[in-house]
């Protein structure tokens, strides 16, 4: 059971308003290591184009295999298809109804009802107001059949900050319905996120906070594929600023030497097949390959993860001098490939919080090129 039931979550999205919430999920699905298997109502590819500036492409492309709605065929509307369960996000009150009578006309409403008959978790993220008497009895027979009905309504103890901040936190309680926790859930009291001072932040919680933040992986993709640059020692030099590590120079070289060895050796292959097998491969499989494809991901991400631990070790502990955050990603960025965007960088600054110089570098004859790797 395990191995394959615990890597998928069936991903739905229909034609209400929120197909927000639906990108974000396969955006987590992602970042959590799960094979999200999607559908799409024809409703929701135009709600999509009207809220949001994704794509119907650029949605197939964050989803690990993609179905058509008409698709009654699909290996999701069999119960024999193993997975975690099946959220709608959002759904509407249209689909609901369908669910509810099972009587199903689409792919999307007989996944569903295949995921009660399994006794899966179903959880269906409504977004309608205000809701009369029949919408209401009939999300009371559909908890009775075992779904579970989670509008995304905003938690303001979270003190969100943007609307994205909103639609993630409502997208993080979702998933932790099929036990899945992903960072940028803040949990009441605090925690959540470990951007703070004070206290041991390794890089790889700060890396992996931080771009589990709206609009992070975006910035992370196009420093990585458009400007070449390498963005695990981006975002633990953003961590070592942070975390006021003082400049040694001896300690960058190795730094140095230590990514560019293992980026050679481990990540860039990783990531070139990674890339290869997005590509159908007939006569395999789509979810043999988009399985494939996921393990290589995991096996990418942990190549990361060893570097940054790798760096962590050997960055000084803190003290010294406050460096200017974005001049440091600036003058780290332009020794490891092309000038990087600025407004890339900038973001990055922002998302962690450091939205301008913390101090002001102090130059000597010695260190003055010493903000490039700290």
């Amino acid at each position: 059971m395990a191995g394959n039931q615990a890597r998928r979550l069936v991903v739905g999205i229909s034609g209400a308003s929120g197909a927000i919430y639906g990108v974000r999920i396969l955006d987590a699905c992602r970042e959590l290591g799960i094979e999200s298997h999607l559908i799409v109502s024809r409703a929701a590819a135009l709600t999509l184009r009207e809220e949001t500036a994704v794509s119907p492409s650029d949605l197939a492309a964050r989803a690990s295999v993609t179905y058509k709605i008409g698709d009654v065929g699909a290996a999701v509307a069999s119960g024999s298809f193993p997975a975690l369960g099946m959220i709608i996000a959002p759904c509407s009150v249209r689909t609901f109804s369908e669910i509810a009578s099972g009587v199903t006309t689409s792919l999307l409403t007989r996944a569903a009802d295949v995921t009660l008959k399994e006794r899966r978790p179903l959880v269906l993220m409504v977004r309608e107001t205000p809701l009369h008497l029949g919408h209401l009895r009939t999300l009371v027979q559909l908890a009775e059949m075992g779904a579970v009905i989670a509008p995304p309504v905003p938690a303001f103890y979270a003190k969100p900050a943007s609307l994205e901040e909103m639609v993630d936190q409502s997208v993080g309680r979702a998933l932790d319905l099929f036990g899945l926790a992903w960072s940028a859930v803040r949990p009441v009291g605090g925690g959540g996120v470990p951007f703070r001072r004070g206290g041991r932040v390794t890089a790889w919680d700060f890396a992996v906070a931080l771009y589990a933040r709206p609009g992070v992986e975006a910035v992370c993709l196009r420093l990585q594929d458009v400007d070449g640059q390498c963005v695990p020692l981006l975002l633990w030099r953003l961590w070592s600023v942070r975390e006021d590590r003082k400049r040694r120079g001896r300690g960058c070289q190795a730094r140095g030497r230590v990514r560019a060895t293992w980026e050679r050796s481990a990540i860039a292959p990783l990531r070139q097949v990674r890339r290869r097998l997005k590509a159908p491969f007939p006569p395999v499989a789509a979810v043999a390959r988009a399985a494939l494809r996921g393990e290589v991901a995991a096996a990418e991400l942990a190549a990361e993860r060893a570097l940054l631990d790798a760096l962590d070790a050997l960055t000084p502990e803190p003290g010294g001098a406050l460096l200017d955050a974005l001049a440091a990603l600036r003058a780290l960025g332009a020794l490891w490939g092309r000038a990087p965007s600025e407004e890339g960088l900038g973001r990055l600054v922002m998302a962690a919080g450091v939205e301008g110089p913390l101090a002001e570098p102090r130059r000597s004859a010695t260190n003055h090129d010493a903000p490039a790797c700290g």
